[in-house]
Order: C-alpha cells, then structure tokens, then sequence
C-alpha cells in the first residue's frame, strides 16, 4: 500500500481507503493533479495533526543524507518543532555524546534522545536511564566474532573501545564522530568495563546470515540491524519502542500523541506504538508497508519536507 496524503492506495494506484475520513471525491480529486506524494492539503486534513505533542526520530537515513551530513533545512526544521511547543527525540543507535555533537544547537534543556537503541535515554539534557550488557555476553560474543574474523567492537564507559586499529575502526570512529581508543587486551576490557553495547560490522550481503547465528547462538542477547552494515548487540530489555514508551510515560505523553519517523530494522519498534509513523523513501520496504506516511527520501531532505507539510512550521 502507497501512502499519499493520508489516502491509502494499492499498486494500481486506485483509491482504497483514507484513514482520515476524507470523501472518495475529494481523495480522488487531490490525486488526479499527480503522483507526488506531497499534494497540497485540505486545511480539515492539516487540521488532523495539530493534536500530535512529540515526534521521535531515528538519525541515520532520516535526518541525516547518505554521508553523514545534516542540512541546515532539516537542523532548523527541528529547531521550529521545538519553538513550536513540541517535544523532540532523537532516536538512534548512536551514543548519546555523538548525539549531542552532532545537535551541539539544541539547547540542553530542550534535548531529548534515545541512544545506543535504549540503552541510554536522556530527558532534557539529563541521563535518566541506562542498560548494560552482562559482561560474560559481551565477553562470549566478540569471542565467537575475533575467532570468526567478523569486526566487533565495543561502547563503554563514554569511550568507543577497538581490538586492533583497521580501516573499519577508523572509518567507524569518523561516522560516529568520536576518538577511537585503542586496546592490548579487548577482551580483558570486556571482563572489566561496564559496556553499553557491541557493534559487529559486516558486508551487507553477508549480515543477516551473521545475525541469525548469533541469534542462534545467544539467545539471552538482543541482536538488532541498525544499518546496512551494522549489528547491535543490545541487552534482551533493550529497544527503541520500549524506550518511547519510557520517555512517553516520564513525560506524560500518550503513545496516540507522538510521530515517529524512521527508516530501517531497529524503528519498527517505535513506528508500532506511534500514532502517525512516516517511514523515508529510502527506508525499508516492510517498514514502509506499516507507515501512514512515506516521505520523500533523506537524499532530498524528506525529514524537514515532511515535517514542514504535516505541521505548517
């Protein structure tokens, strides 16, 4: 199903439901002018998403392009959601320090994450949750990975920790934005630290594969694609959707009231307990099945296009 302004339609295009209550006729008509996803609205329509008081949205893929960049049209999208009197999350498999580099205009006060996949959540600008792995799992998994020759490393302590130094490693640190620290004995590391997560990094055809034997392997462990080449290694209590219904209960939010906007495997927690969910362009296929709303690719800043359409900022 193709999401277009609210109107559901199949593959042939032909109306088939619109879950705001709009007549067929006007539906068709709206439609009749082009495909584009972003037809002008009707105001009772506009009117529809006035009642939503917090988005949460994934990073990499949504606000971000496919270089790590992020644009100022979606930086000050972000920034007119706040002034507006919205609530804004970041939800990401990123630290929270990256987060906050990356966001360093947020004022703290105003900024809200979800990171390492919930492990870590901050409520303005305060850490007020944190999950660790169990270090004999961490300990057992990059074992297995080191053995195997499949890149692992570590998050701990604030500190991004690697076993040896690599191209991966220090294109990893790079798109992270964060000092790589290098360890003699990573393992030894594991046994002793408090790790907040392992990333495994492979080639995106060999992935899933990787995934399910380690799934296999560790079922006490939650295994989670978070980009075309990453695996999180999370505790079994961790995900984005727990965490939003965390934030949304500290904040006294309904799940009814919040926009989540995403585009891989580790958003569909969220983009279930949303009350609209709009999944990119780029995103997955199966998440963009689930969505209410498919906007325009973070290649073109669908992020702020979307946001901008929806609430009028």
């Amino acid at each position: 199903m193709e999401p277009f302004d609210g109107c559901y339609f199949n593959s042939n295009r032909t109306f088939t439901n619109c879950i705001y209550g709009s007549s067929k006729t006007i539906c068709t008509k709206l439609c009749q002018f082009g495909y584009e996803r972003l037809v002008t609205m009707t105001q009772n329509i506009i009117n529809h998403y006035k009642g939503y008081k917090a988005i949460f949205s994934d990073i990499d893929g949504t606000i971000l392009d496919d270089s790590d960049r992020l644009s100022k049209r979606n930086i000050h999208a972000i920034k007119n959601i706040i002034n507006n009197g919205m609530v804004f999350v970041f939800a990401s498999g990123r630290s929270t320090r990256s987060i906050k580099k990356l966001f360093s205009e947020i004022k703290r006060s105003d900024f809200n994450a979800i990171a390492f996949n919930g492990c870590e959540i901050s409520i303005k600008g305060e850490l007020v949750y944190r999950k660790t792995l169990e270090n004999s799992n961490a300990v057992s998994i990059a074992t297995t990975a080191i053995k195997q020759g499949i890149h692992v490393h570590a998050y701990s302590e604030n500190n991004l920790v690697f076993h040896e130094k690599s191209e991966i490693a220090y294109r990893y640190s790079k798109h992270a934005n964060l000092e790589p620290l290098f360890v003699e004995s990573f393992i030894e590391y594991l046994k002793k630290k408090s790790i907040t997560k392992l990333l495994i990094i492979a080639e995106p055809d060999d992935l899933f594969e990787i995934s399910e034997y380690f799934k296999r392997k560790f079922s006490d462990v939650n295994f989670v694609i978070s980009g075309p080449e990453y695996l999180d290694v999370l505790p079994t209590e961790v995900d984005k959707g727990k965490a939003l219904a965390f934030v949304c209960n500290e904040l006294g939010i309904s799940h009814d009231d919040v926009v989540v906007i995403g585009d891989s495997e580790n958003d569909l927690p969220m983009i279930e307990k949303a009350g609209l969910s709009i999944v990119m362009e780029n995103g997955l296929d199966k998440l963009k099945d689930r969505a209410d709303i498919v906007a325009p690719s973070n290649q073109d800043n669908g992020f702020a296009k979307i946001v901008e359409r929806l609430f009028k900022i």
